[in-house]
């Protein structure tokens, strides 16, 4: 009998380990996602400044301007969505922004190189 209760011991004292690893594991997710939006909340607002500099009184004017539909922009603009390359090369064209500040990095000759390659091939 004493024999059967040590087992039952063991085995919850197991279980409370395993469930202490668990939640141990969920906490670093949880922290990871936390810097994930962290970031992606940094990066929106580097973007809508940068998108405050494009001319245009409304939304449309502003759109046009960048050579996008004004659902697009606004989805830039709130977050939803980001510019691809080449949109980002026009962007800085318009507004004087490097590539790199668009990207939100530094600025390194890669980043020039793969916006003329790939604005060239479009």
């Amino acid at each position: 009998m004493a024999k059967k209760a040590e087992t039952r011991r063991d085995a919850a004292e197991r279980l409370v380990r395993a469930m202490m690893a668990l939640d141990d594991i969920g906490m670093q997710a949880v922290e990871r996602t936390l810097k994930r939006m962290q970031a992606r909340s940094k990066e929106n607002a580097r973007l809508q400044a940068i998108l405050a500099k494009v001319p245009g009184n409304s939304l449309a004017e502003r759109a046009r301007a960048v050579g996008v539909t004004r659902q697009a922009y606004h989805y830039w603009v709130t977050g939803q969505s980001r510019p691809n390359t080449q949109q980002l090369a026009k962007l800085g064209e318009i507004t004087g922004a490097s590539v790199a500040k668009l990207r939100g990095r530094k600025a390194s000759k890669r980043d020039d190189v793969t916006i003329g390659q790939e604005c060239a091939g479009s």
